[in-house]
Parts: C-alpha cells; sequence; structure tokens
C-alpha cells in the first residue's frame, strides 16, 4: 500500500549479519524432448512489491516475423500469457496486432479473464482444502513421488547454497537476479 516495510535483518530477534535466504531464483529445465531447450525461471521471496503467485509464459518470437519493422516500423514484442493463482484468480494474455493502416505500426493488445468478475467470490483457499480433505478428495495434495523428486531436485541446492545476496524490502529481489533471468523474462512476471 505504498508504506516503507522492514527488511529481515531489520526484523527484533534476527542478528545482523545473518545470511539466512529470503529470496530464490532459479532456471530449471525439463530433460525431454518436448521441452527441450525452454528455460523455467522460479522465483518467491519476502517482502516484494505484492503478493502474487502466478505463470508467465513467454512465448518465442517466430522465425519469419510478418509485421517486421518497415519505414520506421514498429518492433514485435513476446505475446505473453500470464496465469494468476492468486490473489486475483484469472489470466491476462497481452499480444501485438497491427494497427489499420498503410504502416506496420504495431501496438500492444490484451485479453483478460478474473474469476472474481465471472463468478461469485471463490471461496478462500484453506476452506476448499478442507472440503476435500472431509470429502476424501485427494487431487490437490502433493503425492508421495512429488514430494520425494522435489528432494532430488533441491538437495543440491541445500548440500552447496549459493551465495546470498541482500536486496532491498519492497523491491523485485537482488540485482544479481537479472543475470539469471534475460530482461524479457523478468519484466513479463513483474506485470
Amino acid at each position: 500500500e505504498g508504506d516503507a516495510v522492514r527488511g529481515y535483518l531489520e526484523e527484533d530477534g534476527v542478528r545482523s549479519d545473518s545470511t539466512t535466504p529470503t529470496f530464490v531464483a532459479l532456471e530449471l529445465g525439463v530433460a525431454n524432448w518436448r521441452w527441450q531447450g525452454v528455460p523455467f525461471y522460479l522465483r518467491t521471496g519476502k517482502r516484494l512489491p505484492r503478493k502474487v503467485t502466478e505463470v508467465a509464459v513467454v512465448f518465442r518470437s517466430p522465425p519469419t516475423e510478418f509485421f517486421h519493422p518497415l519505414h520506421g516500423g514498429s518492433d514485435p514484442h513476446g505475446d505473453v500469457l500470464r496465469i494468476t493463482l492468486q490473489p486475483d484468480e484469472g489470466f491476462h494474455l497481452s499480444f501485438d496486432v497491427k494497427q489499420p493502416g498503410p504502416s506496420f505500426e504495431l501496438t500492444k493488445q490484451s485479453l483478460e479473464f478474473r474469476y472474481a468478475e465471472a463468478f461469485d467470490p471463490l471461496p478462500d483457499a484453506y476452506e476448499t482444502l478442507l472440503v476435500d480433505v472431509v470429502e476424501g478428495d485427494a487431487t490437490l495434495f502433493v503425492r508421495a513421488d512429488e514430494v520425494e523428486a522435489s528432494w532430488e531436485l533441491y538437495t543440491p541446492l541445500l548440500d552447496d547454497p549459493p551465495p546470498v545476496h541482500p536486496y532491498r524490502a519492497g523491491s523485485w529481489g537482488p540485482e544479481e537476479v537479472g543475470r539469471l533471468l534475460d530482461e524479457g523474462a523478468w519484466q513479463a512476471g513483474r506485470g
């Protein structure tokens, strides 16, 4: 809400030289033919500018661009599909379209859907989870093989942790994240 917030090192009982990580950014890949060469960027942290859980899909530009810049035309941008899981469930698709007329000027347009606008408010996540427990519906719960795969993935990071980089409370994380994520993917997730 624009209020200044205290950083982790300013909290009561936290040592001023603490190196407890409060932010992580990872680039991962899936080792199969379908996802070969497709990077997956994960990031999470404390005291970011807003609380949001979302998936941002940044589409690659096609190898041949139909609306390439001609006589001062504009450059196309990658389309972005942002699926918001919380707090405002829905999706936002942004894409370039050619403006009417003889020039090749592109403009960014979007399509949106929000559950709250189309339906009654959704129940709280814990309310849904408790109803699923009572009804014996395990579809939203993590299976044992998923937990084991997670430990297999993250144990090397726990055994040999990367350096901790400080960042300002209320920011999107340490400046060093820029080296991990290219500017397009990083910006797409900020939306």
